[in-house]
């Protein structure tokens, strides 16, 4: 029989853990959001090398292109943290009885804050100057700093944070966590969030994988990819 723990504060539910025998929670749409938001701010480190590298034109058209792929990876990596920090982690800590202290982890995302506003304010800068040899410079230098910091982090989440949810929080209340972080979820960037983390996927498992994901992310994975991977060979080549 499950038990109901009473939600800690913060939490819009009571909590049912694990029991030995219920099902695991499935977390392949998790770890590919971690592969994606790794992805993402390694490509535009690699832009911002490449540019600053061999000086290259880059046209207004594709600095406004940048910036939309840019406002989109730096929303959506704040909405992840924030998401994580107030229930996820209180999720999981209401349900683990040995859980660990996750403060190193939320520490993680405030130090992260700084580094991803700056991306986005350098983003701005190139925009507004594509030609700018130092915007270019600092796109390569802040992006390669936030990807360092993102795949240590997620490193250490994935190792500290999923043999928790495997072995105490039931699939229903991992449903509820991830329906609740989809929330606030813009439509305006579901051509941008939907294609993007399925380029992350193995090509050998996308049907797979993207059947779990619902319907409307398989829809805007059907009607937007092709549009995508136009305007995403425009910016990134």
């Amino acid at each position: 029989m499950s038990q109901t723990v009473p939600s800690p504060h913060g939490l819009p539910f009571p909590v049912q853990p694990r029991l030995p025998g219920d099902p695991e929670p499935d977390l392949e749409l998790y770890r590919l959001t971690h592969r994606a938001i790794v992805r993402e701010a390694g490509e535009l480190a690699t832009l911002g090398r490449r540019l600053a590298k061999d000086d290259s034109p880059f046209t207004a058209r594709q600095a406004r292109t940048l910036r939309t792929f840019a406002r989109v990876f730096v929303d959506d990596l704040h909405r992840h943290h924030r998401a994580e920090d107030e229930l996820g982690w209180p999720l999981i800590s209401a349900c683990a009885p040995d859980c660990p202290d996750l403060t190193p982890l939320t520490r993680d995302h405030a130090d992260a804050a700084p580094v991803i506003d700056r991306l986005w304010a350098t983003v701005r800068h190139l925009v507004a100057d594509p030609a700018s040899t130092a915007a270019r410079t600092d796109l390569a230098s802040v992006a390669q700093t936030l990807r360092d910091m993102l795949e240590r982090h997620i490193a250490a989440e994935e190792r500290i944070v999923f043999p928790m949810i495997l072995a105490h929080m039931s699939a229903g209340d991992f449903t509820r966590w991830d329906k609740l972080a989809d929330r606030d979820l813009p439509m305006r960037d579901l051509w941008v969030l939907i294609p993007s983390t399925a380029r992350s996927a193995d090509p050998a498992d996308i049907d797979r994988v993207t059947a779990k994901a619902p319907w409307l992310f398989r829809l805007a994975l059907r009607l937007c990819s092709g549009y995508y991977d136009r305007k995403h060979r425009l910016v990134f080549g």
